[in-house]
Protein backbone atom coordinates (compact mmCIF):
# COMPACT_ATOMS: atom_id res chain seq x y z
CA UNK A 1 0.00 0.00 0.00
CA UNK A 2 1.15 3.76 -0.62
CA UNK A 3 1.23 5.52 2.61
CA UNK A 4 -1.03 8.58 2.77
CA UNK A 5 0.40 12.10 2.35
CA UNK A 6 -1.51 13.43 5.11
CA UNK A 7 -1.23 12.82 8.50
CA UNK A 8 1.89 10.88 10.50
CA UNK A 9 3.07 8.50 7.33
CA UNK A 10 4.46 11.71 5.29
CA UNK A 11 6.21 13.02 8.54
CA UNK A 12 7.85 9.78 9.70
CA UNK A 13 11.34 8.95 8.25
CA UNK A 14 12.00 6.04 5.24
CA UNK A 15 12.58 2.86 7.39
CA UNK A 16 15.24 0.68 6.75
CA UNK A 17 13.89 -1.45 4.45
CA UNK A 18 12.42 1.00 2.88
CA UNK A 19 15.84 3.06 2.32
CA UNK A 20 17.52 -0.28 0.98
CA UNK A 21 14.74 -1.01 -1.71
CA UNK A 22 15.35 3.02 -3.01
CA UNK A 23 19.13 2.61 -3.16
CA UNK A 24 18.54 -1.00 -5.16
CA UNK A 25 16.50 0.28 -7.17
CA UNK A 26 18.53 2.96 -7.95
CA UNK A 27 21.52 0.73 -8.36
CA UNK A 28 19.48 -1.32 -10.75
CA UNK A 29 19.68 0.98 -13.85
CA UNK A 30 23.37 1.74 -13.10
CA UNK A 31 24.84 -1.60 -13.49
CA UNK A 32 22.89 -1.88 -16.69
CA UNK A 33 24.37 1.39 -18.07
CA UNK A 34 27.76 1.18 -16.45
CA UNK A 35 28.62 -2.56 -18.21
CA UNK A 36 26.81 -0.71 -21.55
CA UNK A 37 29.00 2.27 -20.95
CA UNK A 38 32.31 -0.02 -20.88
CA UNK A 39 31.10 -2.01 -23.46
CA UNK A 40 30.19 0.54 -26.03
CA UNK A 41 33.19 2.73 -24.90
CA UNK A 42 35.95 -0.39 -25.73
CA UNK A 43 33.87 -1.10 -28.72
CA UNK A 44 33.92 2.39 -30.18
CA UNK A 45 37.47 3.32 -29.19
CA UNK A 46 39.17 0.31 -30.34
CA UNK A 47 37.50 1.09 -33.82
CA UNK A 48 38.39 4.55 -33.60
CA UNK A 49 42.11 3.69 -32.96
CA UNK A 50 42.16 0.94 -35.29
CA UNK A 51 40.54 1.26 -38.24
CA UNK A 52 39.40 5.61 -38.79
CA UNK A 53 41.65 7.94 -37.02
CA UNK A 54 45.01 5.96 -36.43
CA UNK A 55 45.32 6.07 -40.44
CA UNK A 56 44.55 9.42 -40.85
CA UNK A 57 45.41 11.39 -38.16
CA UNK A 58 47.55 9.05 -36.03
CA UNK A 59 46.46 9.49 -32.76
CA UNK A 60 47.00 7.52 -29.72
CA UNK A 61 45.27 4.41 -28.04
CA UNK A 62 44.50 7.28 -24.95
CA UNK A 63 42.93 9.68 -27.51
CA UNK A 64 40.96 7.30 -29.42
CA UNK A 65 39.60 5.75 -25.88
CA UNK A 66 38.90 9.47 -24.90
CA UNK A 67 36.63 9.63 -28.64
CA UNK A 68 35.30 6.63 -27.67
CA UNK A 69 33.90 7.48 -23.78
CA UNK A 70 31.85 10.29 -25.70
CA UNK A 71 30.55 8.18 -27.63
CA UNK A 72 29.63 5.85 -25.53
CA UNK A 73 28.00 8.31 -22.86
CA UNK A 74 25.81 10.10 -25.79
CA UNK A 75 24.44 6.77 -26.55
CA UNK A 76 23.84 5.76 -22.65
CA UNK A 77 22.13 9.03 -21.84
CA UNK A 78 18.77 7.33 -21.80
CA UNK A 79 19.30 3.79 -21.07
CA UNK A 80 18.89 4.00 -16.97
CA UNK A 81 15.18 5.02 -17.38
CA UNK A 82 14.55 2.45 -19.94
CA UNK A 83 16.02 -0.19 -17.84
CA UNK A 84 14.51 1.13 -14.35
CA UNK A 85 10.95 0.83 -16.46
CA UNK A 86 12.31 -2.72 -17.56
CA UNK A 87 12.68 -3.70 -14.02
CA UNK A 88 9.58 -2.47 -12.60
CA UNK A 89 7.74 -4.16 -15.13
CA UNK A 90 10.02 -7.80 -14.41
CA UNK A 91 8.37 -7.17 -10.68
CA UNK A 92 10.81 -5.12 -8.91
CA UNK A 93 8.94 -3.65 -5.66
CA UNK A 94 7.47 -0.56 -5.78
CA UNK A 95 9.38 2.17 -3.25
CA UNK A 96 5.80 3.15 -1.53
CA UNK A 97 6.94 6.41 -0.48
CA UNK A 98 5.28 9.19 0.70
CA UNK A 99 6.42 12.60 -1.84
CA UNK A 100 7.82 14.35 1.69
CA UNK A 101 9.68 10.60 2.59
CA UNK A 102 11.15 10.91 -0.97
CA UNK A 103 12.39 14.42 -0.41
CA UNK A 104 14.12 13.65 2.47
CA UNK A 105 17.98 14.19 2.52
CA UNK A 106 17.91 10.23 4.23
CA UNK A 107 15.95 8.97 1.00
CA UNK A 108 18.36 11.18 -1.77
CA UNK A 109 21.90 9.84 -0.23
CA UNK A 110 20.08 6.47 -0.43
CA UNK A 111 19.76 6.32 -3.88
CA UNK A 112 22.68 8.80 -4.76
CA UNK A 113 24.99 5.77 -3.08
CA UNK A 114 22.59 3.00 -4.79
CA UNK A 115 23.66 4.98 -8.07
CA UNK A 116 27.25 5.22 -7.02
CA UNK A 117 27.44 1.39 -6.21
CA UNK A 118 25.38 0.38 -9.52
CA UNK A 119 28.12 2.41 -11.77
CA UNK A 120 30.75 0.65 -9.80
CA UNK A 121 29.57 -2.63 -10.24
CA UNK A 122 28.57 -2.44 -13.80
CA UNK A 123 32.52 -0.76 -14.64
CA UNK A 124 34.19 -3.72 -13.31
Amino acid sequence: DIPSETGDEANNPPTTSQLRKAALQAALPFIVFGFLDNAIMIVSGQYIENLILRMALGIGTMTAAAIGNVLADMCSVGIADRVENLFLSMGLPALNLSRDQKKLQITKQAVLWGRVLGILVGCT
